[in-house]
Parts: structure tokens; sequence; C-alpha cells
């Protein structure tokens, strides 16, 4: 895909800063952080987007190449049955305040009612496209009675959310190894 935009000298650039430890300044952002966003393959090969959520400290860097998850009280139950085993799993971790994001790739696994990723890719993300906003507490949760389905195309109404939306996350996937958000 790179060599059709013509942009691979910009993609070697913005390589270099892609590491598999965890940098020090990452360990506040993260710890300040009360959503993330995590992009899998399920045992069907489909590909999800989870939202992960929880007080202030519920993301915490326990090592140089390690990333804790705290689940909260109502995981998705999709994503807590694919971490029974070790599996890929990509994590987008943003501030909308700041226009701030990170992503961190690796292997993850539940393990004592945490997700355990140890990290193979660790990088920053430009802001270019990110909508800037203050997130505010809802007055009480939003319970979604939806299940989720799988299938071909968008449906009017899906295709109804989008346009009318200014944000979605959808993971993405290209050969292996796993998932992207």
């Amino acid at each position: 895909m790179q060599s059709r935009a013509g942009v691979q000298n910009e993609a070697a650039r913005n390589g270099v800063g892609i590491h598999s430890q965890i940098p020090l300044p990452a360990y506040y952002f993260l710890q300040q952080r009360r959503f993330a966003f995590a992009g899998f393959i399920d045992q069907d090969n489909r590909l999800w987007c989870s939202m992960l959520t929880g007080e202030a400290g519920f993301l915490q860097a326990s090592a140089t190449d390690t990333l804790l998850i705290q689940l909260n009280a109502n995981p998705d139950p999709l994503l807590v049955r694919q971490l029974e085993t070790e599996q890929d799993l990509g994590l987008l971790v943003i501030d909308f305040a700041t226009r701030r994001r990170m992503r961190f790739n690796g292997k993850a696994q539940i393990t004592d009612g945490k997700i355990v990723l140890h990290t193979r890719e660790v990088f920053g993300n430009c802001p270019r496209y990110i909508q800037m906003r203050t997130i505010v507490d809802a007055k009480k949760p939003m319970l979604s009675t939806q299940v989720p389905t799988a299938g071909e195309a968008l449906t009017p109404s899906h295709i109804e959310l989008v346009t009318k939306s200014d944000t979605f996350f959808i993971a993405t996937s290209f050969k292996d190894p796993g998932a992207d958000v």
C-alpha cells in the first residue's frame, strides 16, 4: 500500500519510531487514561474492536515490555473468551483533549482478572486526524442491548450511524501478526 501511495520514504522514517519497549513518558500517560480500544481476531478469523474502560490507573505499564489492563465489571465477552489463551492484540490508547495517542501491539492473555500484554510494537501516532474534545462522565451508564453480528456488508442502519459520526474505531489486519485499531 505504501508503494502504491508513493510514501515509502515517509514510512521508513516513521518506522524508526517503533520499539518493543514502553518509553518512560508512556507510564504516566497510561495511568491517566480511562479507556482504550483493542483490536483482535477471533477463532473464526473475524476482526473485532472492543472498548476497554476503567478508572484512571486501570492501564499500567508494569515493566518496559508489559502492559496490564484491569478488566471492569462488564468486560466484552468476545474479548474475554479470545484471551483465555495467548493471542495477538492491538491496543490504541488515546487522549482526545491533547490529541495524543499511542499504539501497543503484542501477545496478550487474561491472568488474574487482567489482560497482560507483552509488547512487540510500541509507538506514538500523529494527531492529524483526531478530533479534539473533552470527555465527560455520563450521568448513568449506557447499556447496549445489541448483540454483535457478522456480515459481508454494512446495513442501512450501520451506514446511517457511520455517516452521523465524526469518530469511530475499527479493527484492521494485514497478514500476520494480529490486528490493529
